[in-house]
């Protein structure tokens, strides 16, 4: 917009200076109006304010403007502080687009790291419902495994092992068992037995295998166990010279026959590992029966049963001798607390002769006695004790 100068009525701004009025908007030259040019760049400043001769009567209500020439020297500051200022925003125009891409960029990431959140909770639920479902079938499996266990020990109930019968071609098992029966007095012919045969093997020390033999009872099965362990021991007894004695010794078959239960492979395990422990652990004794093993310390000490493979490797004489000391001090006490009472009752019998005291009744009560229907004849006082 052009103003022009309200005195000579020419162009302001373009070759002169020129102010204008606060309150009118008049423009003047500051030649027209008789200002210096010291003046001019005083009323310039901020806060400055000029009014015209017409409006000098009023009071000052804005700050002055100065027109200047867009090519005067005094616009020089002006322009290079808007082109300062243009420069900046141009920047943070720059900035504020970089940092925008960049919260877009984690925006991104984020919603990707949300997502990838979501799936591996989703994986995780998969993962707990997987592993409950295979404690289950872990659980199952196990005891399917002890149910095969048993069912396999189960069926060789009625049956026995001999082991140390050396193989010979065209041999007789059934020959041999009655030779075997009458060495340990128990007979061992067709009618007890229902069959037998030798076990095929690939064990390297074992090569001719071990005879099964299977009865029509139980029973016939325990006795033969029986009359083998007797004469295993008379063996024993009556054996001279040096060197350990082990086995039954039947003429014409061998020197050392062993007969055991039929075991299953695990029980097999087990009773081998329960041997090699009880060495270690100096336990004298170890068996089976009836598929369980049984192991003791000596001929004092009570029998102990393992069931579990990873139970044969326990200290079972620490094991016992903390039982044994439980006990005993529980023996210790037990009689403790029955002689107190027993000393009661005798100081109240004592008491009863002296105050003529009757009706006397001592009942058992959980290792303590209790004193019950104790009164005087007469209304005479019990003494304190």
């Amino acid at each position: 917009m052009t103003l022009s100068c309200a005195v000579c009525a020419q162009v302001v701004g373009k070759r002169a200076h020129g102010i204008q009025c606060d309150e009118c908007r008049t423009a003047f030259h500051a030649k027209c109006v008789g200002l210096s040019s010291d003046a001019l760049t005083a009323l310039s400043g901020e806060g400055s304010s000029w009014r015209c001769t017409t409006c000098r009567k009023g009071p000052a209500r804005r700050t002055s403007v100065i027109i200047c020439d867009d090519n005067s020297d005094s616009a020089m500051p002006n322009r290079d502080l808007l082109q300062s200022i243009d420069s900046q925003l141009k920047l943070l125009n720059s900035k504020y687009d970089t940092l925008m891409t960049s919260v877009a960029f984690c925006s991104d990431k984020i919603s990707d790291f949300e997502k990838s959140l979501t799936l591996l909770e989703n994986k995780c639920k998969v993962i707990d419902t997987l592993r409950t479902d295979n404690d289950k079938l872990k659980n199952q499996v196990m005891g399917l495994q002890k149910q095969l266990d048993d069912n396999s020990q189960y069926s060789r109930l009625y049956n026995i092992e001999i082991q140390g019968v050396p193989r010979k071609e065209g041999e007789n098992i059934y020959k041999i068992l009655e030779s075997i029966g009458k060495e340990i007095q128990c007979p061992l012919d067709d009618l007890h037995i229902e069959y037998a045969h030798r076990v095929p093997t690939r064990n390297p020390l074992n090569k001719d295998g071990n005879i099964v033999a299977r009865f029509f009872s139980r029973r016939i099965k325990e006795n033969v166990l029986a009359s083998a362990i007797k004469a295993k021991r008379n063996r024993r007894l009556t054996a001279t010279g040096e060197g350990a004695v082990r086995g039954i010794k039947v003429a014409g078959l061998s020197d050392s026959i062993f007969i055991n239960e039929h075991l299953s492979q695990k029980n097999k395990e087990l009773f081998k590992a329960t041997r090699d422990a009880c060495k270690k652990s100096n336990f004298k004794f170890s068996w089976s029966k009836n598929g369980t093993v049984f192991v003791r310390k000596n001929e004092k000490s009570a029998n102990r049963r393992t069931r579990k493979k990873e139970k044969e490797g326990r200290r079972w004489e620490n094991r016992e001798d903390e039982r044994w000391k439980k006990k005993k001090e529980e023996g210790r006490r037990r009689t403790k607390k029955e002689e107190d009472v027993s000393a009661f009752i005798g100081n109240i019998i004592k008491l009863g002769k002296k105050t003529k005291l009757f009706g006397l009744v001592t009942l058992p009560c959980r290792r303590e006695y209790l004193v019950a229907n104790c009164f005087p004849p007469t209304n005479e006082r019990l003494p304190q004790l």
